[in-house]
């Protein structure tokens, strides 16, 4: 497991594109040593399209190889591969949801999710990486204050067309939060971990590790990306 310090010092929170951001990042990890070891990558929303753009470019530029060589898994929490319902509302909602890209990047049929999702196939073909989607089905109240409830991200975009495909009874907000070990959140990111992982020791110690989380909402919170 790597330490999510690495992501959330000095990443500039302000809307700039994918690209921009992939970029950032890849050299963040890189000076982090990520990647030397297997990777399983779990991502809530629009992080899942960033994890989704780092990968493809790694395959292009063999300085980021091992990233791309080392990745074993994916998991996605409501990521929005063809683009949100919140494209038909306000800047200010967009953004609050969703601060770190250009709005312009999530309407529905938007060519460069197009693209993305199209170079993304032909990575996880090449690298046989494993993928598990967990989807939203519950509405999310998208205006302190007032009734208007929308799938954040509907199943036909949260389906990505390949892997395991989950549709679980939560809001958007809280796809990516198990209430307790119990919980079928918990219980398939769990699984999704073990399968893809040795049968070791280490895969105590990731289980170990996965408790904490669970006891650390923070953490949760800012698996954002």
């Amino acid at each position: 497991m790597y330490l999510t310090s690495v992501l959330l010092l000095h990443i500039c929170p302000c809307r700039r594109s994918l690209a921009n951001r992939s970029r950032e990042i890849l050299e963040k990890l890189k000076a982090a040593g990520v990647g030397t070891r297997p990777i399983i990558w779990v991502t809530h929303s629009m992080g899942g399209l960033l994890v989704k753009k780092m990968l493809t470019d790694s395959l292009q530029d063999s300085s980021f190889g091992d990233l791309a060589d080392n990745t074993k898994g994916i998991l996605f929490y409501s990521t929005p591969h063809f683009g949100s319902s919140l494209a038909a509302y306000s800047t200010q909602v967009r953004y609050l949801l969703f601060p770190s890209v250009e709005v312009r990047e999530l309407s529905h049929d938007n060519a460069t999710l197009k693209k993305l999702h199209e170079d993304f196939t032909v990575f996880v073909d090449k690298k046989s990486v494993d993928i598990l989607t967990l989807a939203e089905t519950v509405p999310t109240n998208i205006a302190q204050g007032t009734t208007i409830k929308t799938l954040i991200v509907p199943l036909k975009s949260a389906n990505p067309g390949f892997g395991e495909f989950h549709q679980v009874d939560v809001n958007h907000l809280n796809v990516c939060k198990p209430e307790n070990k119990g919980s079928i959140l918990y219980e398939l990111t769990l699984q999704f971990i073990q399968r893809n992982i040795p049968k070791s020791t280490l895969a105590e110690k990731l289980e170990r590790g996965l408790d904490e989380i669970m006891d650390n909402e923070y953490i949760w919170r800012h698996m954002q990306l």
